[in-house]
């Protein structure tokens, strides 16, 4: 009995310590691409400089803005991916936007989104989930 005692302690330490952390991280990392692509591909584009401005942090919010347009966004969404694939079990992902005008699309200033970015993206993600 000690014996199936010490086997399911071990058992129990290894998902403790590899098993639960590398789901965490897959989990996060899935919804952080679903989050990234959802947001860029909402933002409205007049000369693309918005999308181009999604990025991606980890551990902390990146800063400045970008000097550059991505009007389909493919290069935002592929830097912001590759970040993403780095995050660690439990680290937090940050997916901004730096631009000044970014909060006025979001209130719903462009009718190429009057439902706003984010906001839009994250109550169809959790439309999806609850189908």
């Amino acid at each position: 009995m000690a014996s199936s005692l010490r086997d399911f302690e071990a058992a129990l330490l290894r998902l403790a310590e590899r098993e639960i952390p590398a789901a965490v991280a897959e989990a996060s990392r899935g919804l952080a691409r679903d989050v990234l692509e959802g947001v860029v591909l909402r933002t409205p584009v007049r000369s693309g400089r918005a999308r181009a401005n999604w990025r991606v942090g980890l551990a902390r919010p990146p800063e400045g803005v970008l000097d550059a347009a991505d009007p389909d966004g493919r290069a935002a969404i592929a830097r912001g991916v590759a970040a993403i694939a780095r995050a660690r079990p439990f680290e937090t992902i940050w997916i901004t936007n730096n631009l000044p005008y970014i909060g006025m699309l979001e209130h719903g200033s462009s009718n190429q989104a009057p439902r706003g970015i984010v906001a839009a993206t994250l109550a169809s993600l959790a439309a999806r989930k609850t189908s």
